[in-house]
């Protein structure tokens, strides 16, 4: 098996946040990568493009000791192994359309139905400390 295909099978299991900063940082690592993906059309590049910059508009994610690892690997790989890994990234990005944002209907109706389940009882919170203790014990 490939070390794209093993790199992109411990990448997918990343949260998004986390997948979309090593795309970021594997598009910048090939200085000419809108020439090298020319196949996808300008318009397409430019969005993936603009929803890199988009979500990343406060600066690069700190990553994690073992996700910074998996960035590492990926980012030594050939330039013709990276820009296979980005394709298969790719895929996995969130549509500019569709975002939610502060002031959109449909955001604040996502919010409500979700503090109503709260209070009705339907679901239950997890606590911080504990949603922040899990993570730790599974990404470190």
């Amino acid at each position: 098996m490939s070390e794209v295909v093993v790199l992109f099978r411990s990448l997918r299991e990343l949260f998004a946040e986390v997948r979309l900063e090593i795309t970021r940082r594997l598009w910048q690592s090939i200085p000419n990568i809108r020439e090298e993906h020319a196949e996808y059309g300008s318009e397409l590049l430019d969005e993936i493009g603009s929803r890199l910059a988009y979500l990343f508009r406060h600066g690069p994610l700190e990553l994690t000791a073992q996700c910074d690892d998996l960035c590492q690997r990926a980012l030594a790989l050939s330039r013709d192994e990276r820009s296979s890994l980005i394709r298969l990234l790719w895929q996995g990005l969130p549509p500019m359309s569709g975002q939610f944002r502060e002031n959109d209907p449909a955001f604040v109706a996502e919010l409500n139905r979700r503090a109503a389940e709260l209070e009705s009882g339907t679901v239950k919170g997890i606590p911080h400390e504990e949603v922040m203790q899990r993570l730790k014990e599974k990404y470190g």
